[in-house]
């Protein structure tokens, strides 16, 4: 008979109490109860996989348990794995101190999420059971179990000292605990290279990671209990070890709980917080913290290693050897290792010919010339059956390549040279003007041709006249260009003139030498003063979605509105990053407002996106968004408990703002069919700015009063700009 496979831990069976089914070390009277149901049935309930073992470990027969005092156990040398077992640790063993809390100090109280809370088995087939109620370790069946937890320190400041810091966890059941051994359960700080994979970890990686610290106590039987709660204190140098992890940028921290290896059954579990069978009591990370420092310490230097592209062999017998030496070393020594984080690959082929063209040219393809004879046709045909074993098919021709004919397809265009004078300029226009009039418009320029205009024109300084005359004469000029050619066109201001006399050009090297391990520039923790107050926003102005640039506020409130001279470029996107991850959290720094998918009622495994409230300091979430639609870019006010979400409820996007509570739903936009999205508040919480398509079509910033009146356009510019954040 087929085996039962369990997916979830928190299955049927173990969603009855803990009264309904029997212990394990019971399961000797199974053959005896089971033989009046016939041999079948004995051998299907006896014929079960260590998956069907789990699902007989007994569960808490209710989830309404209040909270247990702190049970530690008394400081004992942590036992290694593998040796001999310490003494039973004694009942009634002191209390965890109370952690002292000054009054420049906070105590930070950190869960983990339900992804990143479980446990992992020996032998089993997948590759752990993170989000189910129990945290097991210990040992059943001959099986090595170890509980699993990662905690996000993001909430931390870098550099904060820190004065306490102890991992508290919650007994849960204990219906394989072997109260007669001298088993021990210790928790291991790990290797901070787990973090990177943590969810996707299977039981030999957390097995065998590397300990960076143990944290005392270590406890034996008598300490663990369901509702018992027990403490595992750091001690100084270990907390002084967990500020320089925080100042080394590491935003979690993993913890494996290690249980008795060696024996018959001894398994205990605490509670995750999460599933059908948890009784609430989430693991917690319990923090001291003091104020955050005035200047962040200097972010550690990150080496970056960079991949070279193997080189494309020059014929189809060097792709045979090429494919035949991978194929032995991954025989002998297993497949390559995937990249690491820290290494960058070269440049990527570009993707059109724009990309192309910025990149440094054209790929000009030669069309494949016509065989001579045909032993050449079987010739050639064997040479690309062998390619086509080799390295696969053709490639097709991407679109930024051209083809070459006997007359070039492609031919670059220089520019107009200027004209030296505003007469000579007014000669050409009634040139070019009688030009049109006789023979027409030109003719647009084809697909082939590239222009030479460069992307960028360095604009110098106009020299200041050297008297009354000088002046007098530029003002008639510059009258003449007006009238013939219009006004000047406003400087962009991302361009930075330079004078023309510190531009000395530098002949660039045939080869430039490749630097293995270039140092970049640490990007800082917190946002620069001077952005404080700006508007953040995307925009393709220079042709590339990932831009981001600066608007200040300024011109908000300027006669004539803001236009492109009160935009500059953000050369760094850190600081975009940073105000992104706080638009949704609210002023006391323990609610956010998260979206989460949601099941939809009667549709089967339909869902929908959902705005949510999380509270550090409680479990699980509650639901904001009452509407049916979906709900997304939530964004809490700054100065009170209000938040603003875009929901598709009315057909399309549109902006509303609600209390934190639940109460008080108002719908601040109202559009027949175009969309407002990315709300973001004004720091005093007086504004609300967006972006919409209303009346251009195009993605333009807008802004509104808090109640949704005044609303108007900020940038009405030729190009699209999106997701603004105001920084606060």
């Amino acid at each position: 008979m087929a085996r039962k496979r369990m997916d979830r831990i928190d299955s049927p069976e173990l969603m009855q109490p803990a009264t309904a089914r029997p212990p394990a070390r019971r399961r000797r009277r199974w053959p005896g109860l089971l033989a009046a149901l016939g041999l079948i049935a004995a051998a299907a309930l006896w014929g079960w996989s260590m998956d069907g073992a789990l699902e007989a470990l007994p569960t808490p027969a209710s989830t309404a348990i209040a909270q247990a005092p702190i049970v530690t156990a008394q400081l004992q040398p942590a036992a290694a794995r593998g040796a001999a077992l310490v003494p039973p640790l004694q009942a009634g063993s002191t209390p965890a101190p109370t952690p002292e809390v000054g009054p420049d100090q906070q105590l930070l109280t950190l869960a983990p999420q339900a992804g990143s809370v479980g446990w992992v088995r020996s032998n089993d087939s997948r590759n752990n059971h993170f989000g189910d109620s129990y945290i097991y370790s210990g040992i059943s069946q001959g099986e090595i179990f170890h509980g699993a937890i990662q905690f996000d320190l993001s909430t931390v400041a870098r550099g904060a000292p820190i004065s306490y810091a102890a991992l508290a966890l919650t007994g849960l059941d204990d219906a394989r605990l072997d109260r007669a051994s001298n088993g021990v359960w210790q928790a291991r700080w790990l290797d901070p290279a787990l973090n990177a994979n943590w969810g996707r970890l299977s039981f030999q990686e957390i097995h065998n990671a590397p300990v960076v610290q143990t944290i005392l106590p270590a406890l034996g039987e008598s300490d663990l209990a369901p509702k018992a709660r027990n403490v595992f204190l750091f001690n100084e140098q270990q907390i002084a070890a967990l500020q320089q992890a925080l100042v080394d940028e590491q935003s979690q921290i993993v913890f494996r709980l290690d249980g008795p290896e060696a024996g018959a059954e001894n398994l205990f579990a605490w509670d995750t917080g999460y599933g059908p069978q948890s009784a609430g009591s989430q693991p917690q990370l319990l923090l001291v913290v003091g104020p955050a420092p005035a200047t962040p310490p200097a972010a550690p230097t990150k080496d970056l290693i960079v991949v070279t592209s193997t080189p494309t062999p020059q014929n189809v017998l060097t792709a045979a050897a090429d494919l035949m030496t991978v194929t032995a070393a991954a025989s002998q020594q297993g497949t390559a290792t995937p990249t690491p984080l820290n290494m960058v690959t070269a440049t990527a082929t570009p993707q059109d010919q724009a990309t192309a063209v910025a990149m440094g040219g054209i790929w000009v393809v030669t069309p494949t010339p016509t065989p001579a004879n045909p032993a050449t046709i079987r010739a050639q045909a064997a040479y690309a059956t062998a390619q086509a074993m080799t390295t696969g098919t053709w490639t097709p021709t991407p679109s930024y390549f051209v083809a070459a004919t006997a007359t070039p397809t492609f031919v670059v265009i220089t520019n107009t040279p200027t004209p030296n004078s505003a007469s000579a300029l007014l000669a050409w226009a009634v040139a070019e003007a009688t030009r049109v009039s006789q023979d027409g418009p030109p003719t647009a320029i084809p697909p082939g041709f590239i222009t030479a205009t460069p992307r960028f024109i360095i604009a110098t300084g106009t020299p200041t006249p050297a008297n009354g005359a000088t002046a007098q004469a530029i003002r008639v000029l510059a009258t003449v260009a007006a009238l013939t050619t219009g006004t000047y066109t406003p400087m962009p201001a991302v361009i930075t003139p330079t004078p023309i006399a510190t531009a000395v050009p530098t002949a660039a090297p045939l080869v430039a030498a490749l630097t293995r391990t270039p140092t970049p520039t640490p990007a800082p923790g917190v946002i620069p003063s001077e952005l404080r107050g700006k508007i953040l926003f995307h925009s393709d102005r220079l042709g590339s979605d990932e831009d981001l640039f600066v608007l200040d506020p300024a011109c908000l409130v300027r006669t004539g509105g803001c236009t492109d001279a009160d935009v500059s470029l953000l050369t760094n996107p850190y600081p975009h990053v940073l105000a992104s991850a706080a638009e949704p959290r609210a002023p006391d720094g323990f609610r956010t407002a998260v979206v989460r998918m949601e099941n939809v009622a009667g549709g089967e495994g339909a869902q929908v996106a959902r705005v949510f409230i999380q509270d550090s300091r409680y479990d699980g979430f509650q639901r904001l968004s009452p509407l049916d639609g979906a709900a997304y870019d939530p964004a809490w006010s700054p100065v009170d408990d209000r938040v603003l979400f875009v929901s598709t409820d009315p057909g399309n996007d549109e902006i509303f703002v609600i209390n934190a509570d639940g109460n008080e739903l108002r719908r601040l936009t109202n559009n027949s069919w175009e969309w407002d999205k990315h709300p973001t508040w004004s720091p005093d919480g007086r504004n609300i700015l967006f972006y919409s398509n209303r009346d251009t079509g195009r993605r333009q910033l807008w802004i509104m009063k808090a109640d949704g009146s005044e609303q108007r356009i900020v940038t009405n510019s030729q190009f699209n700009d999106w997701d603004p954040i105001w920084i606060k």
